[in-house]
């Protein structure tokens, strides 16, 4: 079996890679870096790499439904929405930036599916108003700028995203203290699902 494993920073994926090495697994890691214009700049030469192969993107989003520990989910939808936007500071077109679909693999179907939202920065307002099926979206930075090449490239598309905080004044603290354990978390499903 061969993979690419795709993530912002290493540490996101460093306990799956070593699993998936220590099973015999040809994997080749592949770093996105912090942000959408990181992301965007990176992914022409992932997508190039991963023609014909199975990726998984590995990340972290914080979540708009309550949050007391961390787990995992992953993605069915995912939209540019930038804070301003969801605010109703700023739009745009509404055929600029649609909405990628995505189908989640077989073996990721036990984990929850989430519109995840792709911004340029991470929400800290506490105030954001609660809105009807808010409870299944998340939010992650990088996801959006990446998804469509590599979904198009790849054999196979998949998704995580660990859960550490919840999205507010709090999610940075709480991304701090809680990556470690999602990247652990991951790492167990991957070995479990995925081999």
């Amino acid at each position: 079996m061969s993979l690419i494993v795709v993530s912002a920073i290493l540490e996101e994926s460093s306990p799956s890679l070593a699993l998936l090495e220590k099973q015999g697994v040809d994997v080749a890691y592949h770093c996105l870096g912090v942000g959408p214009l990181h992301a965007a700049k990176a992914v022409a030469a992932i997508a190039a790499a991963s023609r014909g192969k199975r990726v998984i993107y590995i990340g972290s989003a914080g979540s708009y439904a309550g949050f007391d520990e961390p787990y995992l989910v992953t993605a069915n939808r995912v939209l540019w929405s930038p804070s301003g936007e969801r605010f109703g500071l700023a739009e745009r077109p509404d055929w600029l930036y649609g909405p990628l679909e995505l189908e989640p693999p077989a073996w990721l179907l036990s984990l929850a599916p989430r519109t995840v939202l792709t911004s340029t920065g991470i929400t800290i307002y506490d105030g954001l108003p609660p809105r009807k099926g808010s409870e299944a979206c998340v939010e992650n930075m990088e996801l959006y700028a990446c998804c469509q090449e590599l979904r198009e490239s790849a054999r196979e598309f998949a998704v995580i995203l660990g859960i550490t905080n919840q999205i507010g004044s709090q999610g940075r603290e709480q991304w701090l203290r809680h990556r470690a354990r999602v990247a652990a978390m991951t790492a167990e499903y991957i070995g479990i699902h995925c081999l």
